[in-house]
């Protein structure tokens, strides 16, 4: 089962409307810091921009895994995508005819922040749906080297000298790449209807148990919970990305301040360093499947966040691009390793029907911390300095690496089903 065409019709479609969607995020990645650092040099408001991204999963995180867990979750997820297609739209217009504001951006992140709950529980939760359990590993890397190549590695640098050519540009196509993924994932759901019955495994647990769905929003959240509380490993590794996620979201958010003000580099360096980052996570989506067989997923978690530290570390120490390029390629690396590893873990010990829910709770400890981390860096690096405050998230995840590290060690390989 190693060509492609094991992976499914299903799975390919689902994976090109999140490549056209990531290449779309990839464009804004590299403009809308721009087009926010064009309008306000604080760092304050610059974080908050990112920050209100997030706000969503503290609102609505919990809610969205009882829905991914109760509904059709690719409906869920081209409907999502409709939303999102009108509102980039709508956003272009006002750019094109420079009536943007600082405060309209921040209405921008905070609603679509609102909407990405769901569909990134939905998006996540169903790719066990699609492929065979030993394709997990597999199918999670061509989706993380898709985030990789078209978010990460050609979106920024594109999106940055496009906001430069043409301000309103990257948003209009960025709508675009909404509207054709939700075409894409409602052409998915309709082929995995004509699948013959069975194809699908049912829901288990690593145990074996198939798992209730309770009655109520309450008890069905309680069920999420309770599972990811019980677990000892994976109650680890959501603490473990909180801590890492308000770091990174600290760095990333004044990341186009560091590069304009501390490396003192021209607009358009912002989304060639971001590439950079991409480049080290293309290597570790590739190679990250062969090191989980070679030495284990705990090995492979470990090793990650203690990487992150030392990258984090490092960018406070030096202004030279050269080292710096070298330590975000190095953090990319790292950060596939950790999602591939961490994401296949996580779909294999939770059964289906809780899937959903526990991914909620999961990524509801992981993503709140990235505005948390933003707003926090912000206000830091207005009172120390930008350098100073990457020195602080550097340490704190190296401290956080020694806490954690016997725990993640229980980590054990779950052998395919």
């Amino acid at each position: 089962m190693k060509g492609g065409a094991a992976l499914g019709r299903p799975f390919w479609l689902v994976w090109g409307a999140g490549a056209a969607s990531y290449a779309g995020d990839g464009l804004v990645a590299g403009a809308l810091p721009l087009l926010a650092a064009s309008l306000t040099r604080d760092p304050r408001l610059i974080a908050a921009v990112d920050a209100c991204l997030y706000v969503g999963w503290l609102l609505l995180g919990l809610v969205s895994g009882v829905v991914v867990d109760r509904v059709d979750r690719l409906g869920l997820m081209w409907r999502v995508d409709v939303v999102r297609a009108v509102l980039f739209a709508v956003f272009a217009a006002f750019v094109i005819t420079a009536h943007v504001r600082i405060s309209l951006i921040l209405v921008l992140s905070l609603i679509l922040g609102l909407a990405a709950p769901f569909f990134a529980n939905a998006s996540s939760s169903v790719l066990p749906e699609l492929v065979p359990d030993a394709q997990i590993e597999r199918a999670n890397s061509y989706t993380q080297t898709s985030i990789v190549v078209l978010s990460n590695l050609v979106g920024p640098p594109v999106g940055a000298a496009l906001f430069v050519a043409a301000t309103g540009a990257p948003f209009v196509l960025n709508a675009v790449s909404f509207a054709v993924s939700a075409l894409l994932v409602a052409w998915g759901a309709a082929v995995r209807r004509t699948r013959p019955a069975g194809v699908l495994v049912p829901s288990v647990s690593s145990t074996g148990a198939t798992a209730p769905t309770a009655p109520g929003v309450r008890g069905a959240l309680a069920e999420g919970i309770a599972f990811l509380r019980g677990h000892r490993v994976l109650g680890v590794l959501a603490v473990t990305v909180g801590v890492v996620n308000l770091v990174v979201g600290g760095i990333m958010g004044i990341l186009v301040l560091y590069v304009l003000e501390v490396l003192k580099l021209p607009e358009e360096a912002y989304g060639w360093l971001i590439s950079a980052f991409a480049v080290g996570g293309l290597g570790g989506s590739l190679v990250t499947p062969r090191l989980v067989r070679w030495t284990g997923p705990a090995t492979v978690a470990n090793a990650a966040v203690i990487v992150f530290g030392v990258v984090v570390l490092s960018l406070g120490l030096t202004r030279n691009l050269v080292v710096v390029g070298i330590a975000l390629m190095v953090g990319g690396f790292a950060s596939l390793m950790w999602n591939i590893v961490t994401i296949s873990y996580r779909q294999r010990v939770v059964p289906r029907t809780l899937l959903g829910r526990v991914t909620s709770v999961y990524r509801m400890a992981a993503f709140i911390a990235v505005p948390v981390g933003a707003v926090g860096a912000g206000w830091l690096a207005h009172a120390i300095g930008i350098q100073h405050t990457y020195l602080i998230g550097g340490l704190i995840l190296l401290v956080t690496s020694a806490l954690v590290f016997r725990r993640i060690g229980e980590m054990s390989q779950v052998t395919p089903g």
